[in-house]
């Protein structure tokens, strides 16, 4: 059974997928940093209501990620003919975390 986590993710990846659809892919970091931006002041508007709804918020954020990954697969992946895995795997090793999850999911100290 899925967890939390992977839900997450899943919903993310639909939307992120939707907008692949509907619009090009972003050609710059300054763009992809617009275009998140744009989803941040929507995401805050949506925080700022009261009574809060947080499906209006849980939307917004979920658009956010969306555009945050788009970022990375459109302009922050390596050229082609690199190999990306290879890519993002040693630049997650520079840049690991203090803490780790062991492999049932929870913090390891």
């Amino acid at each position: 059974m899925a967890d939390n986590v992977e839900i997450l993710m899943s919903i993310i990846g639909v939307e992120l997928r939707k907008a692949q659809a509907i619009h090009k892919s972003m050609r710059s970091s300054h763009e992809g940093y617009a275009v998140i931006k744009e989803e941040l002041d929507e995401l805050w508007l949506e925080v700022k209501v009261n009574p809060p709804n947080n499906h209006a918020i849980a939307r917004e954020a979920i658009q956010t990620a969306a555009m945050a990954a788009r970022l990375c697969l459109d302009v922050l992946l390596p050229p082609p003919g690199r190999n990306p895995e290879t890519e993002w795997v040693e630049f997650l090793r520079e840049h690991q975390p203090v803490t780790r999850l062991d492999e049932g999911g929870e913090l390891k100290r």
